[in-house]
């Protein structure tokens, strides 16, 4: 049995054209239909036309248009349709809800953190406060001194925070007072004790 090389549909032996889309069959050399094919006559008043060909169809009565031997077989269209257990299963879930919904969280986030930190207040360096303190505490004192202060204090104007601070080689400390001046980072700074 013969198969519609464009819808699958089943053909008879004898088919011209398929009974179910009605594209044109084209036949091997060895069929018997093929043999027995006569071209369609020319001319709008002909009587020689009959059943077997549509008036709007071609004839086709060479080798030159049969199919090719590896022509696509379509199984018939009896195969094609689900099997009841088929029907029965629920449809699998589409990913496509999945990524969107994950693209949305991580542009959230992205978004969420950049607000976080466009609105952090500004920090001091830190390193530098203790910098400039040792250098102008050696000048005073003529002897090394170790300062360390807190990571990282918020800049605002009127803030403080305080530093430790020894003498090296005489085991005395002190601290330090730290006092913003503005927001900028200005500051000031003074011994206590």
């Amino acid at each position: 049995m013969a198969f519609c090389t464009q819808c699958g549909g089943s053909l008879t032996a004898t088919s011209k054209f398929c009974g179910h889309c009605g594209t044109p069959v084209f036949e091997t050399p060895d069929s018997p239909a093929l043999q027995h094919v006569e071209p369609m006559p020319v001319g709008l008043g002909s009587a020689r036309a009959s059943a077997d060909y549509p008036p709007h169809a071609p004839t086709f009565t060479t080798a030159a248009f049969a199919a090719p031997a590896h022509a696509v077989q379509y199984p018939p269209t009896s195969q094609l349709t689900p099997s009841p257990h088929q029907l029965l299963q629920p449809p699998r879930p589409s990913h496509a809800g999945i990524w969107v919904a994950a693209v949305l969280a991580a542009v959230l986030l992205i978004f969420i953190g950049a607000i976080a930190w466009s609105n952090r207040a500004p920090t001091l360096n830190t390193d530098e406060v203790e910098t400039t303190i040792q250098r102008k505490m050696y000048l005073e004192l003529q002897t090394p001194v170790t300062i360390n202060c807190p990571r990282s204090p918020r800049i605002e104007a009127g803030s403080s925070f305080r530093c430790n601070g020894d003498i090296r080689d005489t085991g005395l400390s002190f601290i330090v007072l730290v006092r913003m001046l503005d927001d900028e980072g200005a500051y000031t700074w003074e011994v206590l004790r």
